[in-house]
C-alpha cells in the first residue's frame, strides 16, 4: 500500500503509522458525515493519521475539529496531515491519552474508531499493541467520556465488530446513552456482520437498523451503497 493515500480533497501521509488507512475508519467517517443537524464542535478520539478527522472537516465547513491521538508517531502524522489540508485552521491536534484531556469543550460530534482486539496475542510491537488493542482506550471509556462531553443534542459514532453490539447498547443504557442508529456492516452479500456502525445520543427514541455490504462476491468491486456512502471522498467512486 502507498505511504500517500489520496482522497478527492484531502491527502494522508502514513509512512511509518502503526496502521494504514482502513475500512472500518473511513466507513465511520462517512457514516457519521451524515449528520444533519448544525455542528459546530467535532472530536475524534484516536485519529491516528487523521482521516476520520479530515472526513468531518471537510463534511461540516463551519465547525471545529479536534483530535486526540496519544501513539506519537501516529500525531506527529496526523498534525503534518491537518496542516497540508484545506482545513488547517479549523482542526487541532491533542497528543494525549483521553484518560488525561480534559476539554472544556461540549461536543456536537464526538467520532471513535476504537482498539478492539481484547484477547488477542501481544506482538511486542508497543506502538502498533496500543494501537490495535484496549491497552489505554477502549468504547467504555470512550462511552465515559461521552456521557460528560456530549452537547445536549450531541451524537457518538463508532465502529466496533458485531459481537459488541449487546455490551455496547447494555453499557450505554447505564450511563444514560442511547443508541439511535445501528448499521450492521457485512463484507459480501452472504457473509455474517462483522462490524456495527452505531450513533449513540443522549436522548432516549426508537432504534433504526439497517445494513451495508461492503464488497461483492469480487474482490474490489464494492456495493452501491458503499459507493454512495463514501462517494463525496474516495477519488475512484
Amino acid at each position: 500500500m502507498s505511504d500517500i493515500f489520496k482522497f478527492k480533497q484531502f491527502s494522508i501521509n502514513q509512512q511509518n503509522a502503526p496502521f494504514k488507512i482502513g475500512t472500518d475508519g473511513v466507513l465511520l467517517g462517512c457514516w457519521a458525515a451524515k449528520n444533519t443537524n448544525k455542528v459546530n464542535t467535532i472530536l475524534d478520539i484516536g485519529t491516528g493519521t487523521g482521516v476520520i478527522a479530515l472526513i468531518m472537516a471537510q463534511r461540516f465547513l463551519n465547525a471545529k475539529v479536534s483530535a486526540v491521538e496519544i501513539n506519537k508517531t501516529a500525531a506527529n502524522l496526523a498534525k503534518n496531515n491537518f496542516n497540508q489540508s484545506l482545513w488547517a485552521n479549523r482542526i487541532q491536534l491533542i497528543e494525549s491519552s483521553l484518560q488525561d484531556f480534559r476539554p472544556s469543550t461540549r461536543y456536537d460530534i464526538i467520532v471513535s474508531n476504537p482498539p478492539y482486539f481484547v484477547n488477542s496475542a501481544i506482538s511486542g510491537d508497543r506502538s502498533k499493541d496500543t494501537a490495535r488493542h484496549t491497552l489505554k482506550l477502549d468504547f467504555k471509556a470512550v462511552l465515559h467520556f461521552a456521557s460528560n462531553q456530549l452537547s445536549p443534542v450531541g451524537t457518538l459514532y463508532l465502529v466496533l465488530p458485531f459481537s459488541s453490539k449487546e455490551e455496547i447498547i447494555k453499557k450505554a443504557s447505564e450511563l444514560g446513552l442511547f443508541p439511535n442508529r445501528i448499521c450492521e456492516v457485512l463484507p459480501t452479500p452472504h457473509a455474517s456482520p462483522k462490524r456495527i456502525l452505531i450513533s449513540i445520543t443522549n436522548e432516549k427514541s426508537i432504534t433504526s437498523f439497517s445494513s451495508l455490504i461492503v464488497e461483492q462476491n469480487v474482490r474490489h468491486q464494492y456495493s452501491n451503497d458503499y459507493k454512495e456512502l463514501t462517494k463525496e471522498y474516495y477519488i475512484n467512486f
